[in-house]
């Protein structure tokens, strides 16, 4: 369930509202006559339970001021991201777009503006499908209704015609999430990939698509293990179709998570965390890339060595991914497709940080929703909790505070949560009649 601009606009109008109309009570009570010694009974219980009534109903919309703040310093980080990540695509040299999920263009950078020979206010709301030629159409349409109602993303060669020229190039279109009406997509437009690439050397222009590429993850990514997944395949693409790449999330030897390209990548990141030892702990515990020219006779790690006898490997750089100074995790490289150890280097050292850029873009996505969530269920939660306070002011004649201090203690005695605990009290009064 997500916090929509009608919630929360909805919300900046009733909490000063609520408040006001409790103000104006509370100048009411205050009016009133003293009740005096001959006042009955049910007169006095009467005050006291408007007054408790009063002091709770200023306690909660108290409560829901302060999370309504909370909630507004969320959807503005939210938005700050979001307006951070709209600024950096414009200014990439690939060409980005967005569509509806028709195809229909929403946004476009300068360069998707070169490339399909357009102004941008021009390319606005036109179906992305006419720019790309008739024989290639039906398969990316096919493609283009899966995505769009199923999320995920793909891949597809087609041929565009721009207004003075047309070019063969490969799509990438990743599905945003949200509710299907409104949902999103973000298309990458990559030159096509060539059928093969010169022995010995790493494609720099490649190393700035995959940039591209880890971009663009955060917009719409959710799970962290297929987000790191993507991660590896992004970066393998940079360095070989015949190289294994595998990231891990926290110390090597016992990483909280991992991902890998291929069997090699997994025998070899299995090796090490048996080992407790290797080139990834190594850049990972010393902050810094470490090279191997053959790692099974690397005397270095020798437990390590012993473990892979039997493992085609030689080349090996791992890299540590910083953020903020601090290391939270590595970047491996077995057999990379490079001549020089400059070249893997530098590769692996750009796409090191971008990868914790991701990860630290992916906990901040994370601890919003949850706390966007939590937030959320106190909200709703509210009412029976409310109930709940009621009876037990009712019962014991306690103060909306000391009712709430109680059900918070059942609580924690009981370890079960406050809206349980709500709920229990509220069924057995509603049993007992």
């Amino acid at each position: 369930m997500s916090w929509t601009d009608e919630d929360r606009h909805g919300l900046e109008e009733w909490v000063p509202g609520f408040e006001l109309h409790l103000n104006h009570v509370r100048r009411r009570l205050d009016s009133l006559p003293d009740l005096g010694r001959d006042a009955t009974t049910d007169e006095a219980t009467l005050r006291q339970d408007l007054e408790v009534a009063h002091e709770e109903l200023r306690v909660a919309a108290e409560e829901v001021r302060v999370q309504h703040e909370t909630l507004e310093t969320l959807v503005r980080q939210e938005r700050t991201l979001h307006w951070q990540h709209e600024r950096l695509l414009a200014l990439l040299p690939t060409p980005i777009l967005t569509t509806d999920r028709e195809g229909r263009i929403r946004t476009v950078n300068s360069a998707a503006a070169g490339l399909l020979g357009l102004s941008v206010d021009r390319l606005l709301r036109k179906p992305f499908q006419v720019f790309v030629e008739v024989a290639d159409r039906p398969m990316p349409r096919q493609d283009l209704n899966r995505c769009s109602v199923s999320g995920g993303d793909f891949r597809r060669a087609v041929t565009l015609h721009g207004r003075s020229a047309e070019r063969r190039v490969e799509v990438v279109v990743t599905a945003a999430e949200g509710r299907l009406a409104d949902r999103e997509l973000t298309w990458l437009l990559l030159p096509e990939a060539p059928h093969g690439r010169t022995a010995g050397t790493l494609d720099r222009q490649q190393v700035l698509l995959a940039l591209t590429e880890l971009t663009l993850i955060p917009i719409h990514a959710s799970d962290s293990h297929e987000v790191l997944a993507r991660v590896a395949r992004i970066c393998r693409d940079v360095f070989g179709p015949d190289s294994s790449v595998s990231v891990t999330v926290g110390d090597p030897s016992n990483p909280t998570m991992l991902a890998t390209t291929t069997t090699l990548a997994q025998q070899v990141d299995g090796a090490q965390i048996d080992a407790g030892e290797g080139p990834c702990r190594t850049a990972w515990k010393e902050a810094r890339l470490v090279w191997s020219d053959d790692l099974a006779h690397d005397d270095r790690w020798p437990a390590l060595a012993r473990r892979l006898a039997d493992v085609a490997v030689h080349r090996v750089l791992a890299a540590p991914v910083q953020l903020g100074g601090q290391v939270i995790g590595a970047l491996n490289v077995y057999e990379p497709a490079a001549e020089t150890l400059d070249e893997v280097t530098e590769a692996a050292h750009v796409l090191g940080t971008a990868t914790a850029a991701v990860l630290f873009e992916l906990d901040a996505k994370a601890e919003l929703r949850h706390t966007t969530e939590n937030l959320r269920t106190a909200l709703e939660s509210r009412p029976v909790i409310d109930q709940a306070k009621g009876i037990l002011m009712a019962k014991y004649r306690c103060s909306p505070e000391k009712a709430f201090e109680a059900l918070r203690r059942i609580s924690m005695t009981r370890n079960q949560k406050l809206r349980t605990v709500a709920e229990h009290i509220v069924a057995e009064v509603s049993d007992s009649g």
